[in-house]
Parts: structure tokens; sequence; C-alpha cells
């Protein structure tokens, strides 16, 4: 069940519940946790040691711990500023922030420490290319840290979908590239070459770098994600919400259409003869599929509609929450918006409806999806009205956009073919839709 926690927003009650326990049990644990491992290190490398490895060329490797000091550090600290200076508890906004500064801090480290720290880091096969790959990790650091601590409201000001996810996106790929670093540490460790560290220390950072990933994951909301009004309209996610779109309808259903009388659009029709159909009156053809909105392949977009919800026909003015895979791929990024129904039509020659798009989709502006007579044969149809909806898609419209809206139209015809060949290769029945 969800209920209202602050005004504009949303979030389920065992989400809240678990997330203030996350944060104890963290602050718990890293108070505990800190001096501990702090009176390891000490005694796993005494003053006196540390000199002579460095003395012989040992590389001087830092604290395995450094990353999870710095990040919960400054984690504690933002949230104890938030709560009595803005009297918030915000836990998500703390740990990116603490988040941010370890990586600031870190990110600023590469280029003062490159060829001292981060070099001897590097497997050997990526020693050649070394000072490059340090660099573009301390660039690579500091965005993600800027990417976690701009505010919404900037996105929503400049028509960006929610980048923030992005950012936590490619936080938690980076720490992922960088276990090869940990591996090759923690074996060269076992093999006996001289670090600062007893070899465990090692390993066990090993298994803080999953909790990294998650961290990042988490705090940007890309897991463990709850819907919000106060947010940008288009949502990112890594993982598939397919079976969890229904919880997206009152965040969009009080949108406004993303297009207006003034906008520019650009019109395409793109039809496919549908093989074998010989039909001279749809309205006798069995064309619920169409209206149940079986057009799109789900490896491309995944969808709830409302109408389904209220176990019903579709209406005009009902909402299409939507999916889409970008790119159609088990692993990719779910971008999830939504459209809203604006026509139905019915006749001998042509049956179909068409929807707008809301405020922000990846595009804006009208489609129609339908199937039509004309010469005697059926024709399956895509007619769309449309422009990119954000500066985003504008960048990118001419060698990504367009490509890939071509390709999902073609997949989405033939898919509309193929139901009306299925739906209608028995003897016809009256579609019972109501118009």
């Amino acid at each position: 069940m969800l209920r209202i926690t602050r005004p504009g927003s949303l979030a389920p009650r065992s989400v809240r519940a678990r997330s203030r326990h996350w944060l104890r049990a963290t602050t718990l644990a890293a108070a505990a946790l800190g001096p501990l491992l702090s009176s390891l290190t000490a005694s796993a490398a005494p003053a006196g040691d540390l000199l002579a490895r460095h003395s012989s060329g040992a590389p001087s490797i830092p604290s395995p711990f450094l990353r999870l000091y710095t990040m919960v550090a400054f984690t504690i600290l933002a949230y104890l500023l938030q709560w009595l200076l803005a009297k918030r508890k915000d836990h998500r906004m703390a740990m990116r922030h603490g988040m941010a500064a370890g990586f600031v801090l870190s990110g600023l480290d590469h280029f003062a420490q490159a060829e001292a720290v981060y070099i001897p880091m590097l497997p050997d096969f990526l020693k050649p290319h070394g000072l490059s790959l340090v660099y573009i990790s301390g660039v690579t650091e500091l965005m993600g840290s800027v990417g976690l601590v701009v505010p919404l409201v900037v996105y929503r000001h400049l028509g960006l979908p929610n980048l923030r996810k992005l950012a936590g996106v490619g936080i938690a790929l980076m720490l992922a590239t960088l276990m090869i670093a940990n591996i090759d540490i923690a074996i060269k460790a076992a093999r006996g070459h001289h670090y600062a560290f007893a070899v465990w220390m090692y390993y066990l950072r090993l298994l803080f770098q999953p909790l990294f990933i998650l961290w990042a994951l988490y705090c940007t909301e890309v897991i463990l994600a709850a819907p919000s009004l106060d947010s940008v309209p288009m949502k990112l996610f890594l993982l598939d919400q397919h079976k969890r779109l229904e919880r997206f309808f009152p965040v969009f259903k009080p949108l406004a259409m993303s297009y207006d009388s003034h906008t520019v659009l650009r019109e395409k029709v793109t039809s496919l003869v549908v093989p074998g159909a010989s039909v001279t009156d749809l309205t006798r053809c069995d064309l619920n599929f169409l209206f149940d909105y079986v057009v799109f392949p789900p490896d491309i977009m995944k969808y709830a509609t409302e109408w389904k919800q209220q176990s019903r026909a579709m209406q005009k003015g009902d909402i299409i929450i939507q999916q889409a895979s970008v790119p159609p791929i088990p692993v990719s990024l779910k971008m999830v918006f939504a459209v809203r129904v604006v026509d139905m039509f019915r006749s001998p020659t042509k049956v179909g409806f068409s929807y707008g798009t809301l405020k922000g989709h990846a595009e804006m502006g009208i489609s129609e999806f339908y199937f039509s007579i004309q010469d005697g044969v059926v024709r399956a149809n895509i007619h769309t009205y449309s422009a990119p909806g954000a500066i985003l898609t504008r960048m990118v419209a001419p060698f990504l956009t367009l490509p890939y809206q071509q390709y999902c139209t073609n997949r989405a015809l033939r898919r509309m073919s193929e139901s009306f060949l299925s739906a209608n290769s028995s003897p016809p029945q009256r579609a019972s839709i109501q118009l």
C-alpha cells in the first residue's frame, strides 16, 4: 500500500522502514568497523616496515578501506547537516552526497598521484597505457560526483530525463571495471608482492566493491525506487519494471500532453501489406488485439494499460504506461513514460486508435495504429506526427533516435500483421470494442 509521506511523493511503507533500518545499520557498522580496521591496518603495517618497503621500491597502494571510510564519514556528515539545518531526513540524498564527496577526493587524487599510487595498481598488461587510464578514471569519478548532486529541478528545466540514474548506472559500471585492478592486487599480494597491508585485507576489499555498486544504484533510485510526483516525468531504470508499471498511473495520469497547437511535428506514414488477407469489411474482423495494444514486440516495449487495470475495454482518455528498452536486449536501459488515447475509429475500410504523448516522453506528438483496406489490399499502418521530446533526444536524433524509431516501427508492423492473420484465421467474430 502507498501512502503520502511528504507533499508530492509516494513511497511504500516497507521501503521507508527498511531504509531507516539500513541507515542505522550502516552508521553502527561504520562506528564499529572504523576503529577495528584502523587498528588492524596499524598492526599490519608498522611505520618502520612501511619505510623499508618504500625504500625498496614497493608501490604505495592506499588503504584498502579508504573509499569506505570516506563515503561513510561524508554520508553521516551530510545526513546530520540536512537534519540540523533543513529539518529533513533524506538518507538517499545523504548517501549521494557522501559518495560524491568520496569521488571528488579520489578523482583529484588520480591526477595528483597518478604515477606514485594508481599506475602501480594496474595489471601489468594495462601499464603501457597506465597514465591515460588513470586520468580517464579520475575524470569519470569527477563527472559521476557531479551527476550525483545535480538537483532534479535542473533536469526538468532543461527538458532532460532523470540523468541522476544514468550517473548511478555509470558509477556502478566503473566500479565493476575497477574490480579488475582490485583482483590483480590481491593475487599479487598473495604471491609475495610487498604491499603496505596484510594479504587478507586486499581480499576483504573485494567484498566491499559490490557494496559500493549497490550503494550507487540505491542512492540514485535505480533499484528500490519509489515513484515521486516531484521528480521529472520520465523514469530511467536498469532493472525490468514490467510487473510494477501500474504503480506509475497516479504519477502520469495528471500530466498534460507534451505538445500543443504551435508545436512543429514531422509527419510520417509507414505501411505493410498483410499477406493473404482477403477482407472487404474490417468491422467484421477480430481486432481486439489492436485495442489491447498488442503492437510492439516485448523486447522493444512492455506496457500497462488503464483499461486492463480496470477490467474494461479501451476508452478515450485512457493512459498507457510504456517501458522502452534501449537497446532491445535483456541488459539495457529501461525508460518509462506514458501516452494518452485521444481517438478511436471504426469503419469498413479503417479501424484503429491514436494516442498522444504526455510530458516527459522521449518523443512528442501523435501516433495512429490502424488497419486499412486500399485497392482491395489489407494494410497495417503506423501514422505519426512527432518530434524529439527532450534536448537529449534532439541531440542524438539524426544518428540514433530516427534509425531506432524506424526499426521499432518495422517490427511493430510485422507484429500487427502476424496478429491479424492469427486472430482471423478462424471464422470472423465481431470485436466488442466500445467506441
